[in-house]
């Protein structure tokens, strides 16, 4: 959630997490 590139990377680092 901190760059638009690393929006979709952020939201799977979520979901594992």
């Amino acid at each position: 959630m901190v760059s638009n590139i690393n929006k979709p990377f952020s939201l799977k680092q979520v979901g594992v997490g």
